[in-house]
């Protein structure tokens, strides 16, 4: 994942990491 900053917790079942 290069995308840390839109990095969320487990909240949608799609999550890039």
């Amino acid at each position: 994942g290069s995308n840390i900053k839109t990095y969320q917790p487990q909240r949608r079942p799609n999550v890039r990491l």
